[in-house]
């Protein structure tokens, strides 16, 4: 799939010279990394429910990915960008060592300074704003209901409207935004919950939530909406009315 949405970003163009067709899909492989795909086929499988193994997911989806059709449309697109000196050039690269150990590491790294990053916003808030994140754990009145696998659907099921607040003890926004959530759990009519992404990381893939913290807003037991990262107190009343109506 991702190959395909890659080829339409790039057009087409004209066939590229014989001597050139390996590498060209040595490329083309190693920068949609289709080899790289079972882990994000068994996240998807396990975030819908479905029937088919991972092992039967990437065997389909390589059957498709090297249809001659679709090979030489992305050679095609792939050739109206570079010429063949490039080529050979950027085949020297994405078969190196270093290149390989970019790609391993890459999305780990991404996650890794996104969270940095995120914690350098709150600190500066907090420059202004010290008491942002005194209180991450809910206090003695609020009303602030905690989840886990065990009891997550009974919850869903039984109430009208829950927000859930996707967290972690060393996430900065998470705690940033835990005070805002005690507040509107005393002056709202809405279930609020909060989950721990560390104890409870099967359920998160079944979630499908990704980044931290995430809000997930549930209505009559379905997801109507969700919301990634820091939010403000009004931004947050805002997107309650958004999504439930009040």
């Amino acid at each position: 799939m991702k190959a395909i949405i890659c080829a339409l970003l790039l057009g087409q163009a004209s066939l590229a010279y014989p001597k050139d067709i390996d590498k060209t899909e040595v490329i083309i492989e190693s920068l949609l990394q289709i080899k790289n795909y079972d882990a994000v086929a068994k996240q998807m499988i396990q975030a819908t429910g479905s029937k088919v193994t991972a092992e039967e997911f990437m065997e389909k989806l390589s059957q498709l990915y090297h249809q001659k059709d679709l090979q030489d449309t992305l050679k095609q697109a792939f050739f109206k960008h570079f010429s063949h000196e490039d080529i050979d050039n950027i085949y020297d690269l994405v078969t190196s060592e270093t290149y390989k150990k970019l790609t391993k590491t890459s999305a780990n790294f991404s996650l890794e300074a996104s969270e940095i990053m995120q914690n350098l916003v709150v600190k500066a808030l907090q420059i202004d704003h010290p008491k942002v994140s005194e209180n991450f754990q809910p206090s003695k009145d609020s009303k602030v209901i905690s989840l886990s696998s065990d009891n997550f659907e009974n919850l869903i099921s039984e109430k009208d409207t829950v927000i859930v607040d996707i967290y972690a003890d060393w996430c900065g926004p998470c705690k940033a935004l835990s005070p805002i959530l005690n507040e509107l759990s005393k002056e709202s009519d809405h279930t609020f919950a909060k989950l721990n992404a560390d104890t409870n990381r099967a359920l998160l893939g079944k979630l499908n939530a990704r980044g931290l913290p995430t809000l997930l807003f549930f209505k009559d037991g379905k997801e109507v909406g969700r919301q990634v990262g820091f939010t403000t107190k009004d931004k947050l009343n805002d997107l309650l009315v958004k999504y439930f109506g009040n």
